[in-house]
């Protein structure tokens, strides 16, 4: 089962760049298959009160932003949900995609506000 172009090249890329990940484009039926049945929404109430940070792509089409809608409705706090336009499923890996920038600012502010000290 193929990933989306988009989602393709930046794996054949990252492959390219760091041939030591072994990455690889297609996975397994048996992969998709456990991948439809994962359901993060059914567990993601655990982790309270652990500090939980949800960063997706408007523009994914792998996984679609509601799943990371139900998941964060599903989470105890702390929590934070960003949608980010314009964002596919890994185009944020590139340094030069516009939301590169967003991205480590998020994880970076989320980082600081919850591990500070620790």
């Amino acid at each position: 089962m193929p990933p989306d172009p988009e989602t393709r090249t930046i794996l054949q890329e990252v492959g390219r760049q760091f041939p030591e990940l072994e990455v690889h484009p297609e996975f397994p039926l048996e992969s998709a298959e456990a991948f439809a049945e994962y359901r993060p929404e059914g567990v993601v109430g655990r982790i309270a009160p652990r500090p939980v940070l949800f960063l997706h792509g408007e523009v994914d089409v792998l996984v679609s932003p509601e799943e990371s809608i139900s998941a964060a409705a599903r989470a105890g706090e702390p929590k934070r949900l960003v949608l980010l336009p314009g964002m596919g499923h890994l185009n944020w890996l590139n340094p030069q995609h516009p939301v590169f920038t967003r991205v480590v600012a998020e994880i970076t502010g989320w980082f600081e506000q919850h591990l500070a000290g620790s």
